[in-house]
């Protein structure tokens, strides 16, 4: 776990002669960045922990889900999940609205031919009134999604390929996994219409969320990214998020005790970004520590000031 290394790194590395066979090779150079010496901030950690918190999303959700969980027994994480080697995306703003809001037995029958099932919308969202809720739509900005016959509602496609904004409804798709071949076959019979991804279309359903989210709760929205720094160091515009970050700002404007997160603030370096959607564990922590400092706070903020977009 790196626990004994960061000991003999934060000691500056003494001489330390080893006797005897050991496990842990504490001269190993790699830089261990997963654990930290909390300090002063430590209180403000132990009053977190007695909130009930609720997190759902896709990595960036995950990641931060890492960092709360420790020592709160209240955390709820809902997060995507596989199914027959395919991702099912529960992140998407839609499934998150069906989810709370419920699937008529019509919807269910065609959403079920692009591969979904009634227990991938079982939620804890309405278990209780929860003190945070933590959520992240990034993949809304990432997939196309289908509508069926002459109905309005959308889905998007199970992750299946690096680029989901391809249109499968057109051609001829196909794939060994036979979850995959059947849900191919189905979105091109058709029936299904192709969207790409639509900043309106999300403005509907998270309105929707939003509506059963109280505001005397915390409310904690991880923006998408905007910027990619790269591996010369260079920092690239991602203008994907730009348009739905700017949903997102919209209608939370005059919400209380809203707190929006853009991922971007808490790149410090290059390790710290992957590619344009993924980061490093530090930045989950840098996220983490934002959140414990503001709800261990004595009173809640009546208002928050979004972080301001990067220009694309």
């Amino acid at each position: 776990m790196g626990i004994e290394q960061w000991v003999y790194q934060s000691l500056d590395r003494p001489d330390l002669h080893v006797q005897g066979t050991v496990i842990s090779d504490i001269n190993s150079p790699a830089h261990i960045d997963w654990i930290n010496q909390e300090g002063d901030s430590s209180g403000a950690m132990v009053a977190a922990s007695r909130k009930s918190i609720y997190v759902r999303g896709g990595c960036h959700a995950a990641g931060l889900a890492h960092y709360l969980k420790q020592g709160n027994r209240h955390v709820v994480e809902e997060q995507n999940f596989c199914r027959d080697g395919v991702s099912i995306r529960i992140d998407h703003s839609q499934l998150f609205h069906d989810s709370i809001f419920g699937l008529t037995g019509e919807r269910l029958a065609w959403i079920s031919k692009l591969g979904y099932r009634k227990e991938d919308f079982a939620t804890k969202f309405d278990d209780m009134t929860y003190d945070v809720y933590v959520l992240n739509f990034s993949v809304d900005a990432l997939y196309a999604t289908y509508s069926y016959q002459d109905g309005a509602t959308r889905y998007p496609f199970p992750e299946c390929h690096a680029i989901m904004t391809e249109n499968f409804s057109q051609g001829e798709h196909h794939d060994q996994n036979k979850f995959l071949d059947d849900a191919f076959r189905n979105v091109a019979s058709g029936d299904f219409h192709y969207h790409a991804p639509d900043p309106d279309y999300f403005e509907n359903c998270l309105r929707s969320i939003l509506s059963r989210i109280p505001e005397e709760s915390f409310l904690f929205i991880l923006l998408g990214a905007e910027r990619f720094l790269n591996h010369e160091n260079e920092v690239e515009n991602v203008s994907t998020h730009i348009p739905f970050n700017r949903k997102i700002m919209e209608l939370t404007a005059n919400r209380k005790n809203t707190f929006l997160l853009h991922i971007d603030d808490y790149v410090k370096e290059r390790s710290d970004q992957t590619d344009r959607e993924h980061f490093g564990r530090m930045v989950y922590y840098r996220l983490y520590r934002t959140i414990t400092e503001v709800i261990s706070a004595d009173a809640p903020a009546e208002k928050t000031e979004a972080p301001a977009l990067h220009e694309a």
